[in-house]
């Protein structure tokens, strides 16, 4: 994103919950994806969601939702201020325990656009405790509540099993392994029993992602957890599969929105 950065903030008073603060952001960001529920609010301007080929605007007033593994495209039109909450899906899973009915499975939504004034207020205060280091017992609280206004809207019935083909799960599985080598497409293909461009379609199609597009997320996802130990980026880049810092540095950006040293600094 051009420009300005989002302000991220590490939520102590919550394990695994973490807040991103954008004022007079625009700018875009291609295709990506989460490991972690993401979720806010729009206060000003206009914010597009690309999901599979369909734009969900989402405009001053509007609150977003974001299942983990959902692929998708962000575009900001004009400056923007958002608030976006993101939960680890560990402590999702614990916390929508909490507030679902026994035997319920995690909510999803048929649209990330949710309109609900209450939840909108609710998410605004949220943030606010966060911003100024509310007790644990009022953060926490307030995410509950907020959580379990965000699950009814949607669907908490169990799912069915996802079909994936074997060739795709499998090549899924290597490179989650094998995330930080150089690994080219004829040996990823030749490992998993299927000719490169099969593979390639069919991993596109059912991941939403191209093999070299899911491995730079999953080093990207690596050095997230490298700098919060407190890894300095050079050596976070190096432990994930980067070429050198510069080389992070750009994929960071491109997919997370600031830069390793802002995200690193919130975990100082």
């Amino acid at each position: 994103m051009p420009g300005k950065q989002p302000v991220f903030i590490r939520a102590e008073q919550a394990p695994g919950l973490a807040l991103v603060r954008g004022v007079g952001l625009s700018g875009s960001l291609p295709r990506h994806v989460h490991s972690s529920w993401c979720f806010g609010v729009v206060e000003q301007g206009r914010r597009v969601l690309g999901l599979d080929g369909v734009e969900h605007e989402a405009v001053s007033g509007d609150v977003l939702v974001l299942v983990p593994g959902q692929v998708h495209t962000l575009r900001q039109d004009g400056p923007c201020a958002f608030v976006m909450f993101s939960l680890e899906a560990e402590a999702a899973q614990s916390a929508l325990d909490a507030v679902l009915a026994p035997g319920s499975a995690a909510p999803r939504f048929r649209f990330p656009v949710l309109r609900d004034p209450a939840l909108f207020e609710g998410l605004l205060r949220l943030a606010s405790a966060v911003r100024s280091r509310a007790s644990s017992l009022e953060v926490q609280g307030l995410l509950l509540e907020s959580l379990a206004r965000l699950a009814s809207h949607g669907d908490t019935t169990p799912a069915p099993a996802r079909a994936c083909s074997e060739a795709v799960a499998w090549a899924r599985r290597l490179l989650e392994a094998r995330f930080s080598e150089n690994i080219d497409l004829p040996e990823l293909a030749e490992a998993c029993g299927a000719d490169p461009w099969s593979l390639c379609r069919a991993f596109s199609a059912e991941v939403g992602l191209p093999p070299h597009a899911f491995q730079s997320h999953l080093r990207v996802a690596r050095a997230k957890e490298l700098l919060a130990r407190g890894a300095s980026p050079a050596e976070a880049a190096l432990a994930s599969g980067f070429f050198d810092q510069s080389h992070l540095h750009r994929h960071f950006v491109r997919l997370v929105g600031l830069t390793p040293g802002r995200f690193a600094a919130a975990f100082r």
